[in-house]
């Protein structure tokens, strides 16, 4: 939990004016914490074998409205744990895929236990939530 709780405060530096906040009703993103064993119970449209598991749901402007989490509880370290809660929570706002070109951002493909946004991660991600980028924006048009 003090994981997750340190990436929400780092996300909320990086897409204000929105807010990130823990919410036990009426919550948008949903974080299940159990062991990957479940995972397929939890969300039928999880993929195995990934320990750190996101899906989203987006309206007809491209607007996520809510998402599931699945982070697991066997198998991983805390270390890995801490990176992957990481992950999933901030692919779970938009940045749904991974990259095999920086190792040290949250979105590298190979497996790390990197725990800590990069400066790239950041611009990035300033740059989704920036008002210049609407929703359903596509990369090139972004460019």
């Amino acid at each position: 939990m003090r994981t997750l709780f340190a990436v929400i405060a780092d996300l909320n530096e990086l897409v204000a004016p929105l807010e990130l906040r823990s919410a036990s009703d009426e919550a948008t993103v949903v974080i299940h914490f159990a062991p990957e064993a479940d995972f397929a119970k939890l969300l039928p449209e999880y993929r195995p074998p990934d320990p750190g598991f996101h899906w989203v749901s987006w309206n007809e402007y491209g607007e996520i409205y809510e998402a599931t989490i699945l982070i697991a509880t066997t198998g991983v370290s805390q270390a890995e744990r801490s990176h992957i809660i990481r992950e999933e929570l901030t692919q779970s706002l938009g940045l749904l895929m991974d990259s095999s070109r920086y190792p040290d951002s949250i979105f590298y493909r190979g497996w790390t236990t990197v725990d800590a946004f990069s400066d790239l991660d950041r611009k990035v991600i300033r740059l989704l939530y920036s008002p210049d980028i609407e929703p359903g924006t596509v990369p090139t048009w972004a460019r």
